[in-house]
């Protein structure tokens, strides 16, 4: 302890030397004024560091006393303009600092909601601004009103029940009021019917789904509901238009294993399909579907496994797919385990026309192509003997990129490749990087995804792809570059029978003249008549047809003989068009 007590008092003591508070009588003063005319703003309001608060005089002066040296923020905002902010450091040795603020008038946009086929103002819509959450309520005139804007680009998105979302996007300058903005709101169009079995039972928790025919004829979902327990249902938020109506019911198999999934009214197939026509805003009711009960037949064959492969793997037996192929898309019907031997069994097919597809379960499904067999038609009888070859083969993978005209904004795309054994989709990417994909002639599709733009060129390994028609091979496929443009034309017009009279349901087709990546671009009548297109500029065959043509997809569609006239179209907006359908044979 005594040893401790000798050794503080020989340690010498030092002091730190603590600076003397520096005096709190410095000040910043200024002034704020209008950041268009440079005029003072009077009664504007400041803040230092979020703290103490001033009022400018009539001159628009300010001053802040009683401050020590370091950074400082002031914020000002006046009446009618934006916030501004400033930041001013006070030195040592400094006694003041003299601050000029400029604030911007701030941009104010204001207009009315209303009904797009009646023109009544809309009251409760919720208009957002910016997609973010400030947003504001229309009033008892549609009448809405957003202040202290920036001046700048803003999108509006407009929202209220019944009605279809839109959207409106305003340009705004420093200090405008713009007024007068008007966002018309289109009613929704709704389905509703209901669906019963062969006796006249509701069907209850049946699965809808409401289509429209896609460009390629596929079919391309809407809507969709399930049935309640008086097995109706209501289809809502659609726009006018033409629609298919697909009932799925896995609950009525359970009383009775013949019925099965069918179109609207009854149909087991697509082609005997009826078309529902529903005008903007149209509640269009009395929908009735009544499940078709079918006996079908059986389909028995057999997969043929090249040796190595087995049907047995790591997660139980390998699969046979049927599926239902039309002008309507194809649609799954059904499966079968394979057996031991690679044998397989259907039962209840239905008459119509299939495909049968093998799956074989993993390892084995590596490294492998999948022979499908020709178009199965099955009818009134039995179908035996189907034999499906499987084959050990390379999968490929595609490299390339995606490449933009000038003035064409930049957009995430995909890629799809058909063959009649094969489709194969990319994810929506900045490039060209898909895997696994069997070698074999392909027809090529590209899609960005905002729709602002159209392929309209392609090239694999450097060699031009005129028709999208394409051939992948091993080990090297060759790089693919796509070519996007939004040069595009723009084509609109009506649909008119033979009397004159605009039909809805129809199709404008447009060939292109020259090699084209999409050679081939579809139209579709709605209400109306009225139909639209976008297509790369240039010469075209234009025709109308029914229906749309079976090989619409691989772009060998054509006008049939003695119909179509070529008219060349321009980027932009086109003359309208007025198309008649061939007289009725």
């Amino acid at each position: 302890m005594k040893t401790f007590f000798l050794a503080l008092l020989a340690t010498p003591l030092v002091l730190a030397q603590v600076p003397a508070p520096q005096p709190a009588n410095l000040w910043i003063e200024g002034v704020v004024t209008d950041q268009l005319t440079g005029s003072p703003v009077a009664g504007a309001h400041i803040d230092i560091n979020g703290g103490t608060l001033v009022e400018g005089d009539a001159a628009g002066r300010f001053r802040f006393d009683g401050l020590r040296p370091g950074g400082y923020r002031l914020r000002a905002v006046g009446p009618g303009y934006l916030v501004a902010s400033q930041d001013v450091v006070l030195s040592l040795g400094q006694t003041s600092a003299a601050v000029r603020i400029a604030l911007a008038p701030q941009s104010v946009t204001s207009g009315t909601v209303t009904d797009a086929l009646s023109g009544a103002p809309v009251a409760g819509a919720r208009i957002v601004l910016d997609d973010h959450d400030f947003a504001t309520i229309s009033d008892a005139a549609g009448h809405f009103q957003f202040e202290r804007m920036e001046a700048g680009r803003h999108s509006l998105a407009i929202h209220r029940t019944g009605y279809l979302p839109a959207s409106k996007e305003v340009v705004l300058t420093t200090g405008q009021h713009s007024g007068g903005v008007r966002i018309s709101l289109m009613p929704q169009t709704a389905i509703a019917g209901s669906v019963e079995d062969r006796d006249g039972f509701p069907v209850e928790r049946a699965n809808i789904a409401v289509s429209v025919r896609g460009s390629g004829g596929e079919l391309e979902w809407r809507g969709g509901a399930e049935t309640d327990d008086r097995g109706k249902f209501r289809v809502a938020g659609l726009t006018a238009g033409v629609y298919y109506l697909h009932v799925e019911s896995d609950l009525a198999r359970f009383w009775d294993a013949r019925y099965t999934d069918c179109f609207y009214p009854e149909a087991v197939n697509f082609e005997d399909a009826q078309p529902i026509e529903a005008a903007s805003g149209q509640e269009r009711g009395g929908i009735l579907v009544r499940l078709p009960r079918v006996e079908g037949v059986r389909v028995q064959g057999r997969v043929a496994l090249p040796p190595g492969l087995s049907v047995e793997g790591d997660r139980g037996p390998g699969m046979v797919m049927l599926t239902a192929i039309g002008t309507g898309g194809p649609v799954p019907k059904g499966m079968s385990p394979l057996a031991a031997d690679g044998s397989f069994s259907l039962d209840g097919v239905a008459p119509g026309k299939y495909r049968l597809e093998p799956e074989l379960p993993p390892p084995y499904n590596r490294g492998i192509a999948m022979a499908v067999g020709p178009n199965l038609e099955v009818g009134a009888a039995d179908v035996t003997g189907i034999l499906l070859h499987v084959e050990k083969t390379t999968l490929l993978n595609l490299r390339g990129e995606f490449v933009f005209e000038p003035g064409t904004e930049r957009d995430g795309a995909m890629i799809v490749l058909k063959n009649h054994a094969h489709v194969v989709r990319s994810p929506y990417n900045s490039e060209i990087d898909l895997d696994g994909v069997p070698p074999g002639k392909y027809h090529l599709e590209a899609i960005t995804e905002k729709g602002h733009a159209l392929a309209v060129s392609a090239r694999l390994g450097g060699a031009a792809l005129p028709n999208g028609d394409l051939e992948l091979r091993g080990p090297d496929t060759g790089r693919l570059v796509i070519t996007f443009s939004s040069a595009l034309a723009q084509v609109e017009g009506v649909v008119v029978d033979a009397a004159g009279q605009p039909v809805s349901g129809k199709y404008a087709l447009f060939r292109s003249i020259k090699p084209a990546l999409q050679p081939v671009v579809l139209g579709i009548a709605k209400p109306g008549g009225h139909f639209s297109a976008v297509l790369p500029p240039g010469e075209y065959r234009v025709w109308t047809a029914a229906d749309v043509p079976a090989n619409l997809w691989d772009g060998a569609a054509d006008a049939p003989p003695g119909q179509g006239r070529l008219i060349t179209f321009v980027k932009g907006n086109n003359p309208p068009l007025r198309l008649a359908m061939p007289p009725a044979k």
